[in-house]
C-alpha cells in the first residue's frame, strides 16, 4: 500500500507519519521501517483514543463545514469530498447529512 501510494504521489521514498506530536521521523526506506513506525504510530493512537473521542464526540463543526463550502457555493451539489486525515470521520458524518459525498482517508 505504501510504495503505490508514493508511488501515487511521485514520491521517491516512504515517509511515516511522525510517532508523537512534535517528534519527526527520517524516511522510511524499506518495508520493516514501514511497519515498525506504523506499529509504533498505531500504540501513539491507541494511547489517546478514548480522550480524543469523548473530546470529538459532540463538538461542533458547523463552522469549518461552513467555510470549507462557503468558496464551493456556486457548484452543483452534491460535491465529491476527499476528507484526508478523517479520524473519526466527524466531518465526514457532517458532509454526508448535507447531502454530499463524502469519503475519508486516514
Amino acid at each position: 500500500f505504501f510504495r503505490a501510494l508514493a508511488a501515487w504521489l511521485g514520491a521517491a521514498t516512504l515517509f511515516c507519519p511522525p510517532l508523537a506530536p512534535g517528534y519527526m521521523r527520517a524516511p522510511a526506506s524499506t518495508a520493516d521501517a514501514v511497519r515498525d513506525a506504523c506499529r509504533a504510530t498505531l500504540e501513539d493512537y491507541a494511547s489517546v483514543a478514548e480522550g480524543y473521542a469523548r473530546g470529538n464526540l459532540n463538538h461542533d463543526v458547523s463552522q469549518n463545514i461552513d467555510a470549507l463550502l462557503r468558496p464551493l457555493a456556486g457548484l452543483q451539489a452534491p460535491l465529491d469530498i476527499l476528507d484526508v486525515c478523517s479520524a473519526s470521520g466527524r466531518d465526514l458524518v457532517a458532509f454526508t447529512q448535507l447531502g454530499h459525498r463524502a469519503v475519508g482517508l486516514d
